[in-house]
């Protein structure tokens, strides 16, 4: 073969393996804002699901993130589950490896660009203004609440299991029963009691990890929560939430429970080296009121001091008992 025709073959080979770097990416993200966006919507809303997609084949699995060491590769036609996120990269563990993909294998575990990873939410899900739709809960009361999450703890069902039942990203599912404790109460006065699942250790408070209400008297899942998202009770039935998207990327935040729904107040967002006071919901988005450090930190204080909610709970365990 004539070496201008080596040259033109060549070129095409790099062409078609680089053209997969150049993938369209999701949701057509075109820069840093976009990309953090996303990351932290997969992170908040699909952290340790199983419902997500590749937009791009051969995307490199890295044994870090941001590593030079590449595992294999990621295909459209693999599934797999989001196992964290740090800035815009996830990793992720390989569920099931389509027979198309050349250097994959169920059970793989490393970390992909989340640019190129999606979700099914609609566009105004995934912006925030309306919540995500999966229907009405696969539950029909608190006691049926109850006794799934006492057996799935009792039996250690696999998180799969628990994704059944839109909880699959909360720490406590791989905790004992002892550890876990649950409350019945209106924490808003309206009228409606809320059904309340928490972990306490040593060095924390109660965290609420998972919270339902009731609407047309079905169950309603509130919140999850998990050990980079936390939320917590004041004296007044408020909620503090706080989160981390990385070491320049953290909130703490205060709600209200309002129809079903957390509602913000206010809240600040540590970004970068800017804080930022927030008020709209898709609080990532706003970046309106930039505010010193000090008023950052004594507003840090401010919600931390109110982390006071008198609870009455129950062990998980002795649910059986008084049901």
């Amino acid at each position: 073969m004539k070496k201008g025709k080596i040259g033109i073959f060549f070129f095409l080979v790099t062409l078609l393996f680089s053209s997969h770097a150049l993938a369209a990416k999701a949701r057509s993200i075109q820069n840093d804002g976009d990309s953090l966006y996303h990351a932290s919507h997969m992170m908040e809303q699909h952290y340790m699901s199983q419902d997500c997609r590749c937009v791009a084949n051969y995307v490199k699995i890295r044994a870090e993130a941001g590593s030079n060491k590449v595992l294999g590769h990621l295909e459209q036609a693999d599934r797999f589950t989001i196992m964290n996120i740090e800035g815009h990269w996830a990793q992720i563990t390989i569920d099931y490896s389509d027979n198309t993909s050349p250097d994959s294998w169920a059970g793989l575990s490393g970390w992909v660009n989340c640019d190129y990873l999606d979700c099914w939410c609609s566009e105004k899900e995934y912006k925030g203004q309306e919540d995500i739709n999966r229907g009405d809960y696969p539950l029909g009361s608190y006691a049926e609440i109850l006794d799934m999450l006492y057996t799935g703890l009792t039996q250690k069902w696999d998180n799969s299991i628990f994704e059944r039942y839109w909880i699959g990203n909360a720490d406590l599912t791989s905790w004992d029963p002892n550890g876990v404790y649950y409350q019945i109460s209106d924490i808003n006065n309206d009228g409606i009691p809320e059904l309340m699942f928490m972990i306490c250790s040593e060095d924390i408070d109660y965290e609420v990890q998972i919270m339902y209400t009731q609407k047309d008297e079905k169950p309603v899942l509130v919140l999850t929560g998990w050990n980079r998202n936390s939320y917590y009770l004041t004296d007044d039935g408020k909620i503090i939430n706080i989160g981390s998207d990385g070491a320049s990327d953290h909130e703490i935040l205060k709600y209200e429970l309002q129809n079903g729904k957390l509602r913000l107040l206010e809240g600040i967002h540590y970004y970068g080296e800017q804080n930022y006071l927030v008020t709209k919901q898709n609080w990532r988005t706003d970046f309106r009121q930039p505010v010193s450090s000090d008023f950052a930190g004594s507003k840090a204080v401010e919600y931390e001091n109110a982390r006071n909610y008198h609870y009455n709970v129950s062990l998980l365990s002795d649910w059986p008992s008084k049901r």
